[in-house]
């Protein structure tokens, strides 16, 4: 803006700034075949989370914008990394882990996204101090960061990955119910993903069949983003073998 604008200042309300947070989500998943809509589907799943568990629109909003922004360090990783088919290595495995990290190096050099960083940042921390990249125990993960550890796991488990088939919900829902008994991941946000999975399946599917769908070209003279992602998720009355 800087360099192509004669205006200095550009004010966004959390909307428009969302939107943008979207595109920015589109460019990170495109980085890999496997992971074509995994973003959005985390900022999805964590906002309807956020709503279940009684949070008002604007942090619904702003969980959203975090879970769409959480695998921007990914960008840092080569691609031959994170579509390898095969057991990765030591070396390899600590490279993946370090894509929150530096999600949360790129986000901090903009003071007002502090908050939004800290949830993208801690979505691999787990409750029991098991997570990465500080190892955070349950008294310095915030509801917002609890909820987005399970958005990222649930949408990643039943998605295809190179080294595995996405699994049935049952399935997923289980290895999570688990990592709950084990004091990982917060019982309360899990209730409300098992109580609202038929939903949140729903609402995956939408976005991956909207998301895959083949855009119009933008008239010519000015940019024009699709509003056909914004679609809500329908509203009715460390472990070493699983890769983040």
């Amino acid at each position: 803006m800087d360099i192509i604008s004669p205006v200095k200042a550009v004010h966004l309300d959390i909307d428009q700034f969302r939107e943008i947070c979207l595109l920015i989500a589109r460019i990170v998943d495109r980085y890999s075949s496997f992971t074509v809509s995994h973003s959005i589907s985390v900022g999805a799943v964590a906002r309807r989370l956020a709503m279940q568990y009684g949070m008002g629109g604007r942090e619904q909003k702003l969980i959203e914008i975090a879970g769409y922004l959480h695998d921007l360090g990914k960008i840092y990783i080569p691609v031959t990394i994170i579509e390898k088919a095969d057991r990765l290595n030591d070396r390899e495995f600590s490279r993946i882990k370090g894509h929150s990290y530096k999600t949360g190096e790129i986000l901090s050099e903009y003071p007002a996204l502090s908050t939004i960083a800290q949830w993208a940042e801690h979505h691999h921390e787990r409750l029991d101090g098991s997570g990465y990249p500080y190892h955070l125990t349950k008294a310095y993960l915030d509801i917002p960061s609890r909820i987005l550890a399970i958005a990222d796991i649930y949408t990643a488990l039943t998605e295809d990955r190179p080294y595995r088939k996405g699994m049935k919900n049952v399935q997923a829902l289980a290895i999570i119910r688990q990592e709950v008994a084990a004091g990982k991941l917060d019982a309360d946000i899990f209730q409300c993903l098992e109580s609202n999975v038929a939903l949140i399946d729903c609402g995956i599917e939408m976005i991956s069949k909207n998301y895959l769908k083949k855009s119009r070209p933008a008239p010519a003279g000015r940019i024009q983003f699709s509003r056909s992602l914004f679609l809500p998720l329908p509203i009715s009355g460390n472990q070493r073998s699983e890769r983040p």
